[in-house]
């Protein structure tokens, strides 16, 4: 979740039901708080504790003030992150491997042996 201007709080969760996602937001959001979502079923019982305002986005993304960009460009960011990483650890991997010669690189081939090589 994000406050618009402000942090975001993220953790893993076990799923993505109601009776999981709930008690997280009510425990970091006040009461009576503007709430923005999209019309996943699992947001439907915000409006008890908050003014809640959804965008289906199967028709818009943007109505007036209710958008959930801030959050999506959040997971974007560190989608783009994870995947550079895990692209850098191979790549280091790749080159040890190839400094050890433990890869061919002319046949490539790679010897049995690898948990030598990293």
């Amino acid at each position: 979740m994000v406050q618009r201007g402000g942090q975001v709080r993220a953790q893993v969760i076990k799923n993505v039901r109601a009776v999981t996602v709930l008690p997280i937001i009510r425990e970091n959001v006040e009461k009576n708080s503007e709430v923005f979502t999209d019309r996943a079923s699992i947001y439907r019982q915000l409006w008890i504790d908050y003014v809640h305002a959804s965008v289906d986005h199967a028709t818009e993304y943007v109505r007036d003030n209710v958008h959930t960009n801030s959050i999506e460009n959040f997971w974007s960011l560190l989608k783009r992150t994870i995947k550079e990483l895990i692209f850098r650890y191979r790549l280091r991997i790749f080159k040890n491997m190839s400094r050890n010669k433990c890869l061919d690189t002319t046949n490539a081939r790679v010897t049995t042996k690898l948990d030598s090589c990293i």
